[in-house]
């Protein structure tokens, strides 16, 4: 049995019962997972001709590129309930970050607990970004991350805490409630952070080929028994599990659209090395540059291609140019003239900004997934997957129950 996720005994009605899921990303796959694996058969529907959702890999000049900066946290509660180890081929990053440091210079903040004999230097730069704290002042209620650092010593807001949530958050206004930025920090702690072997796309294809998935097919409309598709096919189910992303679940059931954040990322190949370890580079506070790291140190399966160059993501703001983000990248690496870019995107809608409380079930039958009814993460997503899967499998049994004499 998977650790916290509740199994319903197969029963007779739980074969005969018919969901269809709306949307192959993540939250909808972990869905009919669940479902399966309670012996429910359901039908993933999907507009696009691939799944994974904002989960996406593509080869680009003989490397892989992930849509965007991700990583896999091994320490997400949900990744270890929905894969077996087996299933994962994940490659590690080193556990610590490279940091700007109030000097100017550029710091390496190891994991002591991972990487023995890193102790004090792991102090001596954390002794560099304390100060005195600062006087607190009236705190809101829920207190959100951009508050509590606002006490925080400034030179760790501006060197550690603002870089490190802004990566991950997409948010510069740092406005996540502080619970959610302890359960992220706890998971960045509790274990590696790493990348699959075939790239991000690999969760969901995993998910996928275990599944009845139909490409290529775009719902139209959505109601309490029925889901009518483009074309005029409709079709009939005993459970609805909505799981398109936000602006198409709401343009479906017309609830107001979650407020979104967008990425900018860039690859770039390079002949040396721009940093001496597969540790993830957070730029200071006041840069337009999130993150920059070089993906083969980490993951050596992401050069699929005879090229020896190394591949280097960066990830930035959504707010500024192409050339903004290339004179920000010199200014941090002056080897960029050596740089080869071969991408550059936006991703629009990366991450919700803040959680909905719209109902599970939405209304007779449809249940909502998606990481804005959970948390902005990976983890939200594969969350609320399981919980409509829950939601329908107490319905379907509660049914079985009641029909008994």
């Amino acid at each position: 049995m998977l650790a916290g996720v509740r199994i319903v005994p197969h029963s007779k009605e739980a074969s005969t019962q018919q969901v269809l899921v709306i949307g192959a990303g993540m939250a909808g796959l972990a869905a009919a997972s669940y479902l399966s694996r309670n012996g429910v058969s359901s039908l993933v529907i999907e507009a696009s001709d691939r799944v994974g959702g904002r989960l996406q890999t593509r080869e680009v000049s003989g490397f892989l590129a992930d849509r965007g900066f991700a990583v896999i946290l091994e320490d997400y509660p949900e990744l270890r309930r929905l894969f077996t180890p087996s299933e994962l081929n994940l490659f590690r990053f080193y556990p610590g970050l490279f940091l700007d440091m109030p000097d100017g210079s550029r710091a390496l903040l190891s994991d002591p607990r991972r990487i023995p004999g890193t102790l004090a230097e792991t102090a001596k730069v954390l002794r560099k970004l304390m100060a005195p704290p600062r006087l607190p002042a009236a705190l809101p209620h829920p207190l959100d991350l951009a508050s509590l650092f606002a006490i925080a010593p400034e030179p760790l807001e501006r060197y550690l805490l603002a870089p490190f949530f802004r990566a991950v958050t997409l948010d510069e206004s740092l406005a996540a409630p502080a619970k959610f930025g302890s359960f992220l920090a706890g998971r960045f702690l509790g274990g590696p952070a790493s990348l699959p072997g075939g790239g991000v796309q690999e969760l969901p294809e995993i998910l996928a080929s275990k599944l009845k998935v139909r490409l290529g097919t775009r719902v139209e409309s959505v109601a309490s028994g029925e889901v009518r598709l483009e074309g005029g096919e409709t079709l009939e189910a005993d459970w609805i599990v909505v799981a398109a992303d936000p602006g198409g679940a709401s343009s479906l059931l017309g609830f107001p659209q979650p407020a979104m954040a967008s990425q900018g990322y860039a690859y770039f190949l390079a002949p040396e090395r721009p940093l001496d370890l597969p540790a993830v580079y957070l730029p200071r506070l006041g840069q337009p540059i999130y993150t920059v790291a070089v993906i083969t140190d980490a993951a050596p399966t992401y050069r699929v291609g005879e090229d020896s160059r190394h591949l280097i993501s960066v990830s930035f703001s959504p707010g500024i140019s192409h050339a903004e983000m290339l004179r920000a990248l010199g200014d941090l690496f002056p080897s960029l003239s050596d740089w080869e870019e071969i991408e550059s995107s936006l991703v629009e809608g990366a991450l919700p900004r803040s959680t909905s409380r719209l109902p599970a079930v939405y209304a007779k039958g449809i249940a909502l997934a998606g990481d804005y009814l959970c948390s902005p993460s990976l983890n939200g997503a594969m969350e609320s997957g399981r919980r409509a899967a829950e939601l329908v499998m107490a319905a379907i049994y509660s049914k079985r129950k009641a029909g008994r004499p």
